[in-house]
């Protein structure tokens, strides 16, 4: 294996003894630890951070279905024929029932309660090495899953405001009790703490799991989900420039980033091969258009605008002629690939819109979208920006950029959301970019065991 490629190798051989002897950590927000053996050695606490990794992966959270829940809050998707869970979340009337919308908030709280059960009796750990491993893996778990929740299942994040706002349950501790709303604010501000100290304790090198860089490459697009463009570039900026990863400037990256091969730009991925077949299965269940007409298709005004220039290498990620009347996505036609959780691109993106906002480093900006655009459309393409252009220019072409790059990631209906929150006039398909149904409803479940819990607002966005 290409030693600069630091990936979750879920469902490998490391896996294999993931649920033996494994205490049943599988409630998420009320569940005790009845073997308090089986917590009683690093080996165990490894074991519960191997099981972490593999719900994390799976096709009902980030290995398909949160992108997909995202994308669906965007405009990039012609969700037109969708019906069931999905076809909710794209008209943004979800209900209180609904499994596939549930797990959407329920995995991530197991992830969430597992990795507190690990930082609990973190006491059983004597070497100081391993045991700051294992709490950096363990707090970035926590992180990315309290994370994955907030941008579904509350209004963003607005800087400069108190966010009082509603946001969603706090947890971290196993401690059994009702499930409390804190606040947005309050939810980024442990989001944010958990990320920090995972970047302090975790190695730049931790071979098959989280590492410093990740930690940093997320808390790089924490603070850009808030606005807060001066930390969201200086995270960017240390893992483009300090770690071992690398941009690829071949327009293979287009077939690499989802695939089974390795891209040097790839800071962590879930791995998926033939005997751990649900990653990335949510993806080709949605998007696969090579076997039969998906359920999820490109809206014509993201093909237009993908397919207004034909020197566009990506355009071969679009396919209007196989099913007449419908244009669909390829980048997800394979049996099998690794999905792509943090990756330089991204960083790219977000540390050149960053330094445009801040009107600062804006020679940094230009060479970073200049790369992508480089790599898309050529070296002598008539859309590479000169060493003048100004911020508001960079950052026009960063977004554009950005939409075309990430389509089918999961990054439209959250870039949308954020733009809103910085105050600029966003109208999704007809609403604003915070009505009400832009936000998932939170599983009855939650709402009968906890008295008192604030729901959210059922109007959709009419």
């Amino acid at each position: 294996m290409n030693n600069k490629i630091y990936k979750l190798l879920l469902g490998m051989a490391l896996l294999a003894g993931t649920t033996a002897c494994e205490p049943d950590l599988t409630v998420p927000l009320r569940g005790e630890i009845t073997d308090e053996q089986a917590l009683s050695d690093p080996a165990a606490l490894r074991k519960t951070l191997n099981g972490i990794y593999q719900l994390l992966g799976n096709d009902r959270t980030y290995g398909g279905r949160f992108q997909i829940a995202n994308d669906l809050l965007g405009d990039d998707i012609n969700g037109s024929s969708l019906t069931g869970d999905y076809g909710s979340v794209y008209t943004r009337t979800t209900t209180i029932f609904g499994d596939v919308k549930n797990q959407l908030y329920s995995e991530p709280y197991i992830a969430i309660y597992r990795a507190n059960v690990v930082l609990e009796n973190l006491q059983v750990v004597t070497n100081q090495q391993e045991r700051a491993i294992l709490e950096g893996e363990a707090k970035f778990l926590r992180a990315i899953s309290h994370f994955a929740v907030a941008r579904l299942f509350a209004q963003p994040y607005v800087s400069g405001q108190a966010n009082t706002q509603p946001g969603i349950p706090i947890r971290t501790s196993t401690e059994s009790s009702a499930a409390v709303r804190a606040s947005v604010g309050e939810v980024y501000e442990q989001i944010i703490s958990d990320l920090q100290d995972a970047a302090d304790l975790l190695p730049a090198q931790n071979a098959p799991f989280a590492t410093e860089w990740a930690a940093k490459g997320v808390l790089a697009r924490v603070y850009f989900q808030m606005n807060d463009f001066q930390n969201a570039y200086t995270y960017a900026n240390d893992v483009i420039e300090n770690s071992q990863f690398e941009f690829n400037p071949s327009s293979e990256e287009f077939l690499l980033r989802f695939s089974q091969e390795e891209s040097s730009e790839s800071i962590l991925s879930i791995v998926n091969d033939e005997r751990n077949t649900n990653i990335g299965a949510e993806f080709r269940n949605q998007y696969r258009s090579d076997v039969a007409i998906p359920n999820l298709r490109v809206a014509p005004a993201l093909f237009n605008l993908a397919s207004a220039n034909s020197a566009d290498a990506r355009n071969a990620w679009y396919d209007n002629e196989t099913y007449p009347g419908n244009i669909v996505l390829t980048k997800f036609n394979r049996d099998f690939f690794s999905v792509p959780l943090v990756h330089i691109t991204e960083l790219k993106l977000i540390r050149a819109e960053s330094a445009a906002e801040l009107n600062q480093n804006l020679e940094v900006a230009i060479a970073d979208i200049n790369d992508i655009i480089r790599r898309a459309y050529g070296e002598n393409s008539t859309r590479l920006l000169p060493d003048n252009a100004a911020a508001a220019v960079i950052k026009q072409r960063v977004r554009e950029e950005r939409r075309l790059e990430l389509v089918g990631e999961g990054d439209r209906g959250q870039e949308l959301k954020r733009r809103g929150a910085l105050g600029e006039n966003i109208v999704v398909r007809g609403a604003p970019y915070d009505c009400p149904g832009a936000v998932l409803q939170f599983p009855q479940g939650e709402i009968a065991n906890s008295p008192g819990f604030v729901k959210n607002i059922e109007s959709g966005c009419n």
